[in-house]
């Protein structure tokens, strides 16, 4: 058992030796941790019966007026 508990202490070491706090990172370390989650950002289109996911905001506007324009 005393061989175990040394073994775990080292590897608390290893680990305390890895580990930073979020308030030491930069914001551009912060950054890179993010992820965005862009399916809020989908507009669906009926086209032949089909949803069709868009993701680009231009065509998205574009395809809107289409819309609008033909109703």
């Amino acid at each position: 058992m005393e061989g175990e508990a040394l073994y775990y202490l080292r590897q608390m070491e290893k680990q305390q030796e890895r580990e930073v706090c979020f308030s030491d990172l930069t914001a551009e370390q912060q950054n890179e941790l993010s992820v965005y989650d862009d399916l809020l950002e989908i507009n669906y289109f009926q086209v032949m019966d089909k949803d069709v996911p868009v993701r680009d905001e231009d065509i998205s506007d574009a395809l809107k007026n289409f819309q609008s324009g033909n109703e």
